[in-house]
């Protein structure tokens, strides 16, 4: 293999497996005579090199690889450098002799621009359309030898030449094995860039394909920050992953110089500023000004801070939306990054800082409808050093209408970096120990625990303080102190319930309680969780402590439910549903959720955990409490067969970076789709990063059983039973007092275990019978135990009634279910036509792809036609997608005419090449011909 001029690596390659497969599936088309132009766009940073090295390295040792470098000396593009390297390594590779023969009459035209192929110098300027030609035939003569791979990197420092070269290159080869990629950033082609046109009529053409590459998703950017930083923790991950805004480059340099103890590397802020640099003045003025006010500016704000004309004002942020460094907004315009926010606001000297901040505050204070309110109006004037006025603003927030628990949580943290400077201004506030305590609540209400620790900690130590006082203070400690470092708060809330009296009652008892039930609940003590949360129940009432009352009437409808009274316990649940608000209404209706789904009632289940996402992302607690409901509702759609809609729900919540533990869920969850989709390695990756939590004794109950039911399932799909029964024995050993529907999903597992062969038949059997009759009744005992006894029967009859009992879902165990019951009615020579058609149906719908070649096999033992067309097999978008592909559309042509991206049309694509059993898009349109579509 011909090496490939191209910067190797720092980090190893990760992610973008929807690109990759994009340019291996353009691979498999050369390799049939079929060339291909793949455009590569994205922003700076976003890893467009990476990929095409990554793509690269995978090719086999033959292929020639090719590479030519767009370039400009100043502003001053160099026309021929790429043609010139690509020329000189093709002589690398076969010689001057062979590269004569291919140019034949057009070898004096080349030496212009590799002038190792004349006798003697050559002068002047080549003939453009001499010089593509005989390149072309090169080119061709190259791919006779071998398949061709030919970058052309940084199209947009190109020129004309460059751009036409690409043009008249994918026109002409149309016979090669030549893959052409060609690189480009799409920041920097400003609205009317000539290279504009030139990409869209590309587009156009058949055999191109674009892949726009988008911000790289939280979990891989996690890999990328551990495989520079190992050892960074999750907190710090988390920190970095926020910063880096999706960019590659960006999570890179911040790993580097986090390693370094540096917050943002030098190495970073200069590629930052060079962008600014770039600018006019007029511009490079204007994005100081908007840094001043923070990432969102107001088009009104802006022209109150601005001293330019209206149509210079204009020109200059036309300019800076060109450059890709400010987006518009509905309101105003956004820095496209904040690391470039962050990097021009620090470059600011002390005296440039307060003066701006302050002409900030006084534009503010004269549009108030503008900026963020009185919230804003005081960092403001904090940064301005006007701290009566800041303060006062800060006590009218406090005294306002609630904000979001992060806004309260900085504009406190602001308050208190300057409490020093004018105590006698912050008093207005009330003491010191007071706001800590406010921004430690704050902070736990939003979710940021780990800010929550110390500002909580600070508040107990400020002052002496009332008992009931400190009461609260330590229930907050008590939970950050779980979420931040493990530790057991039923200590820390057992202290707090001693100071708060039982006569007279208080709201304080009853808050203390309520927590207390809650954390029995979490440890499955139901018992004591029940006895608990009646007697703040009976305080919170007798007080009109509405919110302690919804609380503890959803704690004890929870453990109501999970000891075997599910309508019961969903009765209960909805009475604290009518007495909740704000932030007690986010939890019921992540506990109302959670049981209507172990109910079995999964469309209810979902409705009601979406309409919580809504509510936290108004409420400001999208990141911890909307994630949770996120996860519920992907659950549930997931029981009900749509997986797709549950994947669209999970990545957005996992792009929030949420706690590691609401990250587990929802990773576990992608697991799970994995799983039923028969994406065994995708699911082994995600099991193995949390397969310590399993034998963790310190973990939740509820996760470790979780993570045990993934990993069963995971060693029941690799045909391991005895590693399954295993697991199975482990998870049933753990398992408590949770819902009875989870343990007997957990049993379900174990006695399909035992019947693959994982242990004892009669003995095990007989324990695992005897663990199910311990269990309390629930509404879903009977469409449980059906399943159950046909995993350890193993009738055709015993499967028929697990077929009924699970019509209604889970999708995915009803699939396995058809599947059996199928095996067992072609076996015994009775009719199974219409339980192995629901099952291919069902199982393409799930894209369950293991499974068809099950079926197909049941359908020709049954004397069936095997399933017939595979195009049977394809989804109505999919027949869609193959229907245009036929018709020579390009992956983008596809995406313009269905409306979709391009990246769903790659994964159509794909899927439309598994289901019909071929490598390539021409091998599917011939089979789509042969069979007469």
């Amino acid at each position: 293999m011909w090496g490939m001029p191209l910067v190797p690596p720092r980090v190893p390659f990760v992610g973008r497996a929807v690109e990759l497969a994009e340019l291996r599936a353009a691979w498999q088309r050369v390799l049939s005579g079929e060339p291909w132009l793949a455009l590569v766009g994205g922003e700076a940073g976003i890893g467009k090199s990476s990929l095409v090295r990554a793509f690269a390295d995978e090719l086999p040792p033959d292929a020639v690889q090719l590479t030519g470098l767009c370039l400009r000396i100043g502003n001053l593009p160099m026309p021929y450098a790429p043609i010139s390297a690509v020329l000189q390594q093709i002589a690398g590779r076969f010689g001057l002799e062979a590269l004569r023969a291919w140019a034949g009459a057009g070898t004096a035209a080349l030496s212009h621009v590799l002038p190792d192929l004349a006798d003697r110098p050559t002068s002047g300027e080549p003939e453009r359309l001499a010089l593509f030609d005989a390149l072309a035939a090169v080119l061709e003569d190259a791919a006779r030898q071998a398949p061709v791979l030919l970058v052309l990197e940084d199209l947009h420092a190109g020129d004309q030449t460059s751009w036409h070269l690409l043009q008249f290159l994918q026109a002409v080869l149309r016979d090669s094995r030549l893959l052409l990629v060609a690189t480009y950033r799409t920041d920097a082609l400003p609205t009317r860039h000539p290279l504009r046109p030139v990409l869209a009529e590309l587009s156009r053409r058949p055999g191109v394909g674009r892949l726009d590459l988008q911000s790289m998703p939280p979990e891989e950017l996690t890999e990328l920050i551990h495989s520079v930083l190992p050892s960074a923790g999750p907190t710090l991950v988390a920190r970095l992953v926020e910063r880096s805004d999706g960019v590659p480059y960006f999570a890179e340099e911040l790993a580097r110089g986090a390693r370094e103890g540096r917050e943002l590397p030098a190495t970073l802020a200069d590629a930052l500023m060079a962008r600014v640099y770039a600018l006019s003045e007029a511009a490079g003025e204007l994005l100081r000004l908007a840094c001043g006010v923070g990432l969102n500016v107001s088009q009104e704000i802006l022209e109150a801070l601005s001293d330019l004309p209206p149509r210079e004002l204009d020109t200059a942020l036309r300019e800076a939306v060109d450059a890709g460094l400010l987006v518009p907004t509905e309101t105003g315009y956004a820095f496209r990054h904040g690391l470039l926010r962050e990097v021009i606001h620090d470059r600011l000297l002390p005296g440039e800082h307060t003066r701006l901040h302050s002409r900030v505050a006084d534009a503010l204070a004269a549009h108030p409808g503008a900026g963020g309110g009185d919230a804003e109006l005081a960092r403001h004037l904090f940064s301005a050093n006007r701290l009566p006025e800041g303060f006062a603003a800060c006590r009218r927030v406090l005294d306002g209408p609630s904000h979001a628990p992060l806004t309260r949580l900085r504009l406190l943290e602001n308050a208190l970096e300057v409490w020093d400077r004018d105590p006698a201004a912050a008093a207005v506030l009330g003491s010191r120990g007071e706001v800590l305590y406010a921004a430690a609540a704050a902070a736990r209400n939003g979710g940021e625990e780990g800010r929550a620790l110390p500002l909580i900690e600070a508040s107990l130590k400020e002052e002496d303080l009332d008992p009931l006082d400190r009461a609260g203070r330590l229930v907050i400690l008590s939970r950050v102190r779980y979420r931040v470092l493990g530790q057991d708060p039923l200590p820390i809330l057992t202290e707090a319930l001693a100071l708060t009296p039982s006569d007279p009652p208080t709201a304080e008892r009853a808050d203390v309680l309520d927590h207390i039930s809650a954390q029995l609940m979490l440890d499955g003590r139901l018992a004591e969780s029940l006895a608990a949360a009646e007697e703040g129940l009976a305080i919170a009432r007798a007080v009109d402590a509405t919110a302690a009352e919804s609380s503890l009437l959803n704690t004890i409808g929870c453990v109501v439910a999970s000891l075997g009274e599910d309508e019961r316990g969903l009765a209960l649940l909805e009475q604290a549903g009518e007495l909740s608000s704000g932030r007690s209404r986010t939890r019921w209706r992540v506990n109302y959720s959670n049981h209507l789904h172990l109910a079995g009632r999964f469309r209810e289940a979902a409705e009601t955990a979406l309409a919580g996402v809504d509510d936290a992302r108004d409420l400001g607690v999208e990141r911890s409490r909307g994630v949770m409901m996120a996860s519920n509702a992907a659950e549930s759609l997931l029981a009900l067969g749509e997986l797709d809609e549950a994947v669209a729900l999970a990545r957005p919540a996992l792009a929030l970076n949420p706690r590691a533990d609401e990250r587990m869920d929802l990773r576990l969850l992608l697991a799970e789709v994995a799983l039923v989709r028969g994406e065994l390695e995708s699911a082994e990756t995600v099991l193995a990063d949390y397969a310590p939590v399993f034998t963790a004794e310190h973990a939740e109950p509820q996760d470790r059983l979780r993570l045990g039911r993934n990993l069963v399932q995971l060693a029941l799909a690799r045909e391991r039973a005895d590693l399954a029964w295993q697991y199975s024995r482990t998870v049933l050993a753990m398992s408590g007092q949770e819902h009875p529907a989870l343990t007997w999903q957990a049993l379900c597992l174990a006695a399909r275990a035992l019947r693959l062969g994982g242990g004892d038949r009669e003995q095990d059997g007989a324990w695992l019978r005897e663990r199910a009759s311990r269990l309390a009744p629930a509404v879903t005992t009977e469409r449980w135990r059906a399943l159950f006894e046909a995993e350890l029967d193993d009738t055709t009859e015993a499967w028929r009634q697990a077929a009924d009992a699970f019509a209604a879902g889970p999708m995915s165990l009803r699939l396995d279910i058809l599947i059996e019951l199928g095996r067992h009615l072609a076996g015994d020579g009775a009719s199974a036509a219409e339980v192995l058609s629901q099952a291919r149906t069902l199982a393409v719908r799930l894209q369950a792809e293991s499974r068809l070649p099950v079926v197909r096999r049941l359908q020709r033992r049954a004397g069936g036609r095997g399933g017939g067309s595979a195009l049977a097999g394809l989804t109505a978008r999919e027949r869609e997608v193959l229907g245009l592909l036929m018709e020579g559309a390009s992956n983008g042509e596809i995406a313009q005419k269905l409306f979709v991206s391009t990246k769903t049309v790659s994964v159509h694509v794909s899927n439309i090449l598994a289901k019909l059993g071929v490598s390539s898009r021409g091998a599917a349109a011939a089979k789509a011909r042969r069979e007469g579509w």
